[in-house]
């Protein structure tokens, strides 16, 4: 017999939930008050909101509108959104080096042509065989492409 997984209330996950907005809510009027303010963090702190299911636990509706109510106006939910996407595919490094919008925008066009994001560190390394073996697949479908319109301007 299974032993059984101690049953958590629903007064202590809402507790939890709870909490955890309120960090939320501090950790991002800290990085909207930072001096250049602190987009990548505010990234983080949303994709965390989003996926962590914490308004619903908490019965405080979506976190569209938990954002709304509790962060200030100066970033609004679609900001909120732009910035998580951008923590999903770059580093800190780059968000910070590079303004947020022209990355949304290259992130948007990439998505639109079809074409793959690989990031990779030019001091770590990081990233580099995934890189190169989907440069190696690609260039092998290019090899097959070609090879099979050669086939058929011959016959």
């Amino acid at each position: 017999m299974k032993p059984r997984k101690p049953r958590i209330s629903r007064a202590a996950a809402s507790d939890d939930a709870l909490a955890q907005l309120a960090e939320i809510e501090r950790q991002a009027r800290a990085a909207i008050a930072a001096q250049d303010r602190d987009e990548y963090t505010l990234g983080v702190l949303w994709n965390r909101l989003a996926a962590g299911g914490w308004t619903r636990k908490a019965k405080l509706g979506s976190p569209k509108s938990w954002w709304r109510e509790h962060i200030p106006d100066e970033v609004d939910v679609r900001m909120a959104e732009m910035f998580g996407r951008l923590a999903r595919a770059f580093s800190q490094e780059v968000v910070e080096r590079y303004h947020a919008t022209s990355l949304d925008l290259y992130l948007r066009y990439c998505k639109k042509e079809g074409l793959d994001l690989y990031p990779i560190s030019a001091v770590t390394g990081k990233g580099i065989e995934e890189l190169k073996w989907a440069m190696a697949e690609k260039v092998e479908e290019l090899r097959k492409e070609s090879a099979a319109e050669v086939s058929d301007s011959s016959k």
